[in-house]
């Protein structure tokens, strides 16, 4: 078992020192990031790769008694048949190299075995391996100002009154007029708020059915029953909208740059505070943005806030939906736009080294489930960047920090 071990580790030695002297086979390199795929491997490889790491492995190659490692290869090569001494000592200095990266990885393992953070710099800030995704969590805000922490109160009646029932079961907020209830307007609905943080995820069944899905860093807000002939809600952040029909009370989605009206439908509409662009997607069924705008099935339309000018484009409407689904989906877009979508997730602010970084293109697909460096990998692969994790200690807030390749 030790030995195979050795075996392992010398032969990812070899393939780093291939990586570096761009001698990979395409096969080596799939074994290679194979390898890569475990977070504490990759921060092993950028570390050798680093210009102090890799001074300090040329460091112990050049120590290396090559004269020596000669005459014990010789003796072992020889006696499995004719090997030329020239090849010998070619193999001799290729392995010298191997050896002394695989020493130099070997002592890297040990020295930081059990741990995941390390040390900065800069005072009260650390720099950190990754951080973890978000997952479902949420907080409801009752009418009288009380707060329901959702996460903790996991398949349980969270409050029940004269007309509805509120049911918080696998990471769904179900909301349920009372038998006899649905059509009696006993007294005016109190509102509630669905808030779900950074790094959260979760949905609300309304009382008429309709489904709402929320993602991170996002608010509704909504009757406990509906009353009146519309129904209306109010969203801050992103939420995806799968809306029952029911032509005599159309539908009604509030929010800061556009109201947006329904009948039933299933649509997403993006309406975070920070960002410069408001859009809607249309899956299904038809809405109308304001008076002016009407949308069909695969359409969406962009408002830029400093223009308020509605611009209606044809899209793939996966692109922007697939999130409730678990999935990061980037088609071309600028690395600005993926982190802060990323950031909301996992919970970080993103700093650019060089601003011109933010404009950089990517292209692919991520589960949520992955964690940030995770992420962070397989864009760093295609798009040429560098990036660093810190966590500042007395923010107690992450930072990722995108440098040039």
């Amino acid at each position: 078992m030790k030995t195979s071990n050795s075996k392992n580790k010398f032969g990812i030695a070899d393939l780093i020192y291939k990586s570096v002297t761009e001698q990979l086979r395409p096969e080596e390199r799939e074994a290679l990031d194979l390898w890569l795929q475990k977070s504490e491997n990759r921060l092993l490889y950028r570390e050798l790769l680093s210009k102090e790491k890799f001074q300090r492995s040329m460091s112990v190659y050049e120590s290396v008694n090559l004269d020596r490692m000669y005459t014990l290869f010789q003796k072992r090569l020889m006696k499995r048949g004719r090997v030329k001494k020239r090849a010998v000592r070619s193999m001799i200095y290729k392995y010298a190299a191997v050896f002394a990266i695989g020493l130099l990885a070997t002592g890297y393992y040990l020295w930081n075995r059990g741990s995941e953070v390390f040390k900065g710099e800069e005072s009260g800030v650390e720099i950190v391996n990754t951080i973890q995704p978000g997952y479902e969590k949420a907080t409801l805000v009752l009418a009288d100002g009380s707060e329901i922490n959702l996460e903790k109160s996991k398949d349980s009646f969270v409050m029940t009154n004269a007309v509805v029932e509120v049911e918080n079961k696998d990471n769904l907020l179900v909301y349920k007029n009372k038998e006899g209830k649905q059509n009696q307007e006993i007294r005016t609905p109190e509102y509630n708020t669905l808030h779900v943080p950074v790094g959260g995820i979760y949905s609300v069944v309304l009382p008429d059915g309709s489904t709402v899905y929320l993602n991170s860093a996002s608010s509704l807000k909504f009757p406990e029953y509906f009353a009146g002939g519309e129904r209306v809600v109010e969203l801050e952040g992103e939420g995806y909208f799968d809306i029952v029909k029911n032509p005599s009370k159309p539908f009604t989605v509030k929010t800061r740059v556009r109201n947006i009206k329904v009948l039933g439908t299933r649509f997403n509409v993006s309406a975070y505070t920070e960002d410069e662009l408001f859009s809607t997607t249309l899956v299904e069924g038809k809405v109308i943005l304001g008076d002016e705008v009407v949308l069909s099935p695969g359409e969406q339309a962009v408002i830029p806030k400093s223009t308020g000018v509605a611009m209606v484009q044809k899209v793939e409407t996966e692109l922007y939906t697939v999130w409730k689904d678990g999935k990061f989906y980037f088609d071309q877009e600028p690395l600005d736009k993926i982190l802060t979508k990323a950031g909301r997730w996992y919970g970080f602010e993103c700093t650019f080294a060089d601003p011109d970084l933010k404009d950089r293109l990517f292209t692919g697909v991520a589960k949520k489930t992955y964690s940030l460096s995770q992420l962070l990998d397989m864009i760093a692969r295609t798009s040429k960047i560098n990036y660093q994790i810190k966590y500042h200690k007395n923010e107690n807030a992450y930072e990722v920090l995108i440098t040039t390749n």
